[in-house]
C-alpha cells in the first residue's frame, strides 16, 4: 500500500475507511472493488476482493476464522462487505444511509477446473457481491462489472465519487508496476 497525504493505492485483499478527503485508487481485473459513502458523515469505505467465497466449506474449523470473523475477510466478497457495514454501524452509521457502488468482475483470468468446467472468477465475484449486497438491502447507486476489460477506479472519499477508466490486459501489468515503483 502506497499513501500520501491525499492519495492511497488500494492493493487486492486490501479494505480502506476514512474520512478524509483522499483519492483512493486501484486497477482491478476479476476482482471487484465495493465503495460505499455516507454523505451525512462523510465517511467512505472501499474494499478490492478477490475471490467470492472461501473454497472450503469449513475453513473456520480449519483456523482461517477466529471467534466467528474470518481473518482472510478483505479477500473474500462474502466476508468483507458485511466487515464494511459492521465497520459504519460502529461509526453510528446505518447501512440505509450508505451509497454503494460496485466495479469490476471482469473474466480476463478464466481457469479450467476439469475438461468441462470452466471457472469464471469475475462473473462468481459479481454474483456474490450481488447476493450479500441484496441481503443487506442496500441500494446499488452505480455500477460497472463484466466484460473482458480491467479497470483503474479513483475513489473521491469527500464526495463518493468514482471515476473509471477501461484498462487493456497490458494496462493492467503496467499499473500494478507502476504502484509497486511508488
Amino acid at each position: 500500500m502506497k499513501t500520501n497525504d491525499s492519495n492511497y493505492f488500494l492493493k487486492p485483499s486490501d479494505f480502506f475507511l476514512t474520512r478524509k478527503p483522499m483519492i483512493i485508487k486501484t486497477v482491478l481485473g476479476s476482482c471487484v472493488a465495493i465503495t460505499m459513502f455516507c454523505k451525512r458523515t462523510e465517511t467512505a469505505a472501499v474494499c478490492h476482493a478477490m475471490l467470492p467465497s472461501c473454497e472450503e466449506d469449513n475453513a473456520c474449523r480449519n483456523g482461517i476464522c477466529r471467534d466467528g470473523i474470518c481473518q482472510q475477510r478483505y479477500k473474500y466478497v462474502k466476508c468483507v462487505i458485511p466487515e464494511m457495514i459492521r465497520r459504519f454501524n460502529r461509526l453510528n452509521i446505518d447501512a440505509l444511509e450508505l451509497e454503494v457502488k460496485l466495479f469490476g468482475g471482469a473474466d480476463m483470468f478464466n481457469s479450467v477446473l476439469s475438461s468441462r468446467t470452466v471457472y469464471h472468477v469475475g462473473t462468481r465475484n459479481i454474483i456474490m457481491a450481488r447476493q450479500i449486497i441484496s441481503k443487506y438491502e442496500l441500494l446499488v447507486k452505480n455500477l460497472d462489472v463484466g466484460g473482458a476489460q480491467g479497470r483503474k477506479i479513483f475513489f473521491n472519499t469527500q464526495t463518493g465519487e468514482v471515476w473509471l477508466k477501461r484498462l487493456y490486459r497490458e494496462d493492467i501489468q503496467a499499473c500494478v508496476e507502476q504502484a509497486q515503483a511508488v
